[in-house]
């Protein structure tokens, strides 16, 4: 019995051996073909918040070195402050109507009433216009930061898929070359036992 056994398995085997081999190396890319397209689409996924982050790091790098960000608080920030632009506004409106209802719009004394007024009202909202403006400069680093580091994680994620594609298409190669060589070794096998 044991000697029909060998003598039916050498003409068995290389054939068997062909057939598996082939339909084991069409299974082992279709496999690795699922695993990597998944693996692509989930990076297709992750390009658009990359791509904002990478636009919000190129605008927060360029808004720290031009001083935009970071930079100190001047008296240009705090002319151009909108508290104190209409604070000014209405200030100087209610002067003139008062000086122009005494009658002495143009004396000394409207002078004088008019920089009291500016100093006044400088020293009123210097501290506002300050806080206003540090507390824009926070937001804006805070969400350009914040969408900064939004694009590194989804840019880390990415780069880890890539490098799953890379070891799926690796253990994908190996296994069809090794099953090519027992594809091999059992059709040499087969023909060497006739």
């Amino acid at each position: 019995m044991s000697s029909i056994a060998q003598a039916v398995t050498p003409s068995a085997n290389p054939v068997m051996g062909l057939v598996s081999g082939i339909r084991a190396t069409k299974a082992t890319d279709r496999a690795a073909n699922h695993q990597t397209s998944g693996m692509r689409d989930a990076q297709s996924q992750l390009n658009p918040y990359m791509e904002t982050g990478k636009q919000a790091n190129t605008q927060l790098a360029n808004s720290l070195s031009s001083g935009a960000l970071g930079g100190n608080f001047t008296t240009g920030d705090f002319k151009t402050d909108p508290g104190y632009q209409f604070r000014l506004a209405e200030g100087e409106q209610a002067l003139g109507r008062k000086q122009s209802a005494g009658g002495n719009y143009f004396s000394g004394q409207a002078l004088k009433e008019a920089q009291q007024f500016g100093q006044g009202l400088a020293d009123q909202t210097y501290n506002d216009a300050y806080n206003r403006w540090l507390q824009q400069q926070q937001n804006t680093y805070n969400m350009l930061s914040g969408q900064s580091a939004q694009g590194l994680g989804a840019a880390t994620n990415y780069g880890d898929y890539s490098a799953r594609i890379g070891d799926t298409m690796a253990n994908a190669t190996i296994a069809k070359e090794n099953q090519r060589m027992k594809m091999m070794s059992d059709i040499y096998g087969g023909i060497g036992g006739k």
